[in-house]
């Protein structure tokens, strides 16, 4: 319930790497469009994007891997959300290399985060979701708090 990597096995393993890889090399192959996006419907629509159809195809090529892994390991996927917000706020930057460091750093935080859950208070193991939520939810708050205070609106 609240989240582990213990439950692993080949198979499940296998699915989420095969939903990931073609996840990766769609929106690898579509980085400038949703780029584009960014812009907002009408601005990417003049430079040449079909907003009606890719955004849902787009959307739903980005959604399927991460619910995937949500039911597998349960909350621990929300490092989805966590590192690509991190990473934009030290440095804006296109999707492609986002989306590349956005892996690479995802998959260091969990280990980091798993082995912090392990030993800290050995021989009891804190969860790996527990974990990921008691650092998520101040650096949530404190995006938050920036965004309000760079755009009050």
């Amino acid at each position: 319930m609240f989240g582990s990597l213990g439950g692993a096995d080949f198979t499940k393993v296998s699915v989420l790497l095969i939903l990931t890889a073609v996840s990766f090399i769609i929106l690898e192959r579509y980085g400038h469009v949703l780029d584009l996006l960014k812009l907002g419907d009408i601005r990417a629509h003049a430079l040449g994007v079909n907003v009606s159809v890719i955004r849902p195809a787009l959307l739903i090529t980005a959604a399927v891997p991460p619910l995937v892994a949500i039911s597998y390991t349960g909350i621990i996927a929300l490092v989805g959300i966590i590192i690509p917000q991190i990473i934009l706020y030290i440095k804006p930057m296109a999707f492609r290399p986002l989306l590349k460091r956005s892996i690479l750093l995802g998959g260091l935080y969990v280990l980091i985060i798993d082995t912090l859950g392990r030993t800290l208070i050995a021989p009891l193991q804190i969860p790996t979701g527990v974990m990921v939520m008691l650092s998520a939810v101040p650096l949530f708050i404190f995006l938050l708090y920036k965004r309000i205070l760079v755009n009050p609106r």
